[in-house]
């Protein structure tokens, strides 16, 4: 139980680490989406973390090419997490779309319709 509240402590810590980050990168503002970080899933080694995000706004390309962005920079983003988070080791980041919240956001959308029709 004790390693499970302490991933999940991990998880938080790495997922406010690179909102952070992301945040601070001015060459990702020019995708015209916003990124967000949904989830982090940090290997119980730690020796990687799966990153979810997702994106408001934008079109489906403009979306894919800054998760290309992303994913091509991810070494960088490493290098500055250990400035901010103190880990017997740094895991390597793999990012991902993570649909959940387009699809909470569409489901909302149809409720909304559904509303305004009766």
């Amino acid at each position: 139980m004790a390693s499970i509240d302490r991933m999940s402590r991990v998880n938080n810590l790495l997922q406010q680490a690179i909102a952070e980050i992301l945040e601070r990168d001015v060459l990702l503002k020019d995708f015209g989406v916003i990124v967000t970080v949904s989830k982090v899933s940090t290997a119980p080694n730690l020796r990687g973390a799966r990153v979810g995000v997702s994106f408001l706004g934008g079109s489906d390309d403009q979306k894919q090419r800054a998760l290309n962005y992303l994913r091509k920079k991810h070494a960088v983003y490493q290098r500055e997490m250990v400035k901010s988070v103190t880990l017997k080791y740094t895991p390597k980041l793999e990012f991902y779309y993570d649909k959940t919240v387009a699809k909470g956001d569409s489901v909302l959308r149809i409720l909304k319709e559904d509303d305004s029709n009766e």
